[in-house]
């Protein structure tokens, strides 16, 4: 779960979906099924604040909020199961595995 930058939105995800919510009045803006991916960790992206950074099953995704279009950044073998965003100048996400690597991504 985190805050978008403006801290008008939070995102949050479950094993079957990401959902962002308006943290003014708490209702949903929008959810995204996992399509079995089991979602476990979700950012807002560092440079593109339209868009969510999901660690799932197996999967490193990008989520764009207004279309809906997603990329995957990266399969891996494990799962993505903590994630983390630099507000710095270099923008970089931090991704944890289940197999206790932690990588560094631009």
């Amino acid at each position: 779960m985190c805050w978008d930058v403006t801290g008008q939105m939070i995102a949050s995800v479950s094993e079957d979906e990401a959902r962002v919510w308006s943290a003014g009045d708490g209702q949903c803006i929008g959810s995204y099924p996992s399509k079995e991916r089991k979602f476990q960790s979700v950012i807002f992206h560092p440079r593109y604040h339209k868009a969510l950074v999901i660690g799932g099953h197996k999967c490193l995704l990008s989520l764009n909020l207004e279309s809906m279009s997603e990329y995957t950044m990266r399969d891996t073998q494990f799962s993505i199961t903590a994630l983390a965003a630099s507000r710095a100048r270099n923008q970089f996400i931090a991704s944890g595995s289940d197999d206790g690597v932690v990588k560094i991504w631009k």
